[in-house]
Parts: structure tokens; C-alpha cells; sequence
């Protein structure tokens, strides 16, 4: 650890070149380029630590060898397509699983009930809004005529 001469701290950070206190500058680099340290961060990527990685060299040539679309990245897009049509099993699955499960944490419950509680306001939503749209099936023309003497006909 090396000590700063304005403040008299030990730094905690190995290398640094201010003080982690005081902001001051920890040795004279008068000269060095800014370049220096990146380079010298480049070579420290290439341990075997960092599974070899190299960033420095032609990064584009490795990425071409791979294909674009494996048949797990098509999957997955399948997958994502699906989540608007079959989400909601997805959340009732674990709705269910949550609280009929005993070992699952109590905060874990209670987000389970909250999410319970949502859904079945958003059901008694969706019947109380069907249930005035069969005493009033008329209701989308009226709004429809609203809405064309605000904007106009578009023609």
C-alpha cells in the first residue's frame, strides 16, 4: 500500500494513481502517454485467469466463425413470441405452485398473493366491462361517432 504525501494515508488500492482519500496524485508520471496503461490493461486480459481473452487483435474474425442463428437462438425467439399468448399459464403455474407449496418463504407468498390479487381484479374488470358492453351494444358507434367529430372522417 502507498502512502500519500498530502494526506498522510495508506491508499487500500493497489496501483492507483490519486489518493483514495484525498484525491491527490500518488507518484509523478510527467511524460507518460495515456496509451501506456491501456496497453498494459490489454496484456493483463490475457492470463489464463480471463480464459485467454484477448481484446487487442482481430475480434471480428472469431465472431464470423460462429454461426449467426443456432437452432437455441431460434428456440428462444419461438419462445419470446409465445410469452404474449401463453404468459399468463406461465404466472397462474406459479401462482399455484407458490402458495400450495409449504416451503416456499413467507415474503414469497405474500408477492404471490399480491399478484393473486391482481389478477383476479383485472378478471372482475374485464366481466364488469363485458357485462356494459351486452347492455350497451351500441357504445363503440357512439364512440366511434365521437371520435369522427373530433377528428374528421380521414377521407
Amino acid at each position: 500500500m502507498e502512502e500519500c504525501k498530502v494526506c498522510g494515508r495508506k491508499n487500500p488500492i493497489e496501483g492507483a494513481n490519486f489518493c483514495y482519500y484525498c484525491g491527490a496524485a500518488l507518484t509523478d508520471r510527467g511524460g507518460l502517454s495515456a496509451v501506456e496503461p491501456q496497453e498494459r490493461k490489454a496484456e493483463e486480459w490475457k492470463t489464463e485467469e480471463r480464459g485467454g481473452y484477448e481484446p487487442a487483435g482481430d475480434v471480428s474474425a472469431a465472431k464470423s466463425e460462429e454461426p449467426q442463428f443456432t437452432k437455441w437462438k431460434c428456440f428462444g425467439l419461438l419462445c419470446l413470441t409465445l410469452i404474449p399468448v401463453y404468459g399468463w399459464l406461465v404466472l397462474l403455474g406459479w401462482l399455484v405452485y407458490t402458495l400450495a407449496n409449504p416451503t416456499v418463504s413467507k415474503e414469497r407468498r405474500e408477492v404471490a398473493k399480491g399478484a393473486l390479487f391482481f389478477v383476479a381484479l383485472l378478471v372482475i374488470l374485464v366481466i364488469a366491462f363485458s357485462a356494459y358492453m351486452a347492455q350497451n351494444p351500441d357504445y363503440f358507434d357512439q364512440l366511434m361517432g365521437s371520435y369522427t367529430n373530433l377528428y374528421g372522417s380521414g377521407q
